[in-house]
């Protein structure tokens, strides 16, 4: 059919475009060489994460000082922190009048556990904390399984707590 101009119309619909797709070789190749990438990061991700979990655990237990120093300092009574090699743990105790010490009944008295594969090592058995502020001079080591180790240094006259990585 002709229009009126003379230009030929088209009878036949355009056809429909070529839609483009990836292949199933282009897909496999992402998919290898996104594992390639995952298996060569993972390595680091998991050295990351065993400093992050030496570090937190060297933190806790430098709160743990701090808040008995505080404790035993407002409160005008002896504080004890207690470490128990064998089990991993530490744990603040409350001076009584008779020289004795007893488990703090509210939060505070919970026992921190080093996470797994942590292991805390201690040069003494237990740090007092006076109501002047002094204290047991002590070095705290925490140490992961590849021998990694931050020790946590308490300077016993001013009670300061630093953290800093022990090499072997």
């Amino acid at each position: 059919m002709t229009s009126l101009i003379g230009n030929p119309q088209k009878s036949q619909p355009d056809p429909a475009p070529a839609i483009r797709a990836f292949t199933l070789i282009e897909l496999a190749l992402v998919t290898v060489i996104m594992l390639i990438m995952i298996s060569l990061s993972t390595p680091i991700f998991s050295r990351t994460y065993d400093d992050l979990s030496i570090f937190s655990c060297a933190r806790a237990v430098s709160q743990m000082i701090y808040l008995a120093r505080q404790r035993s300092i407002f409160e005008r009574k002896y504080y004890r922190i207690v470490f128990d090699i064998g089990s991993n743990t530490c744990q603040i105790m409350a001076g009584l009048p008779d020289g004795s010490y007893e488990d703090l009944p509210e939060r505070w008295g919970r026992i921190f556990r080093a996470p797994s594969g942590l292991d805390i090592h201690a040069d003494r058995e237990y740090v007092d904390f006076s109501p002047g502020g002094f204290c047991d001079p002590a070095v705290i080591n925490i140490v992961n399984k590849k021998n990694k180790c931050l020790s946590v240094k308490l300077d016993h006259i001013t009670g300061t707590v630093d953290i800093h990585e022990k090499k072997e």
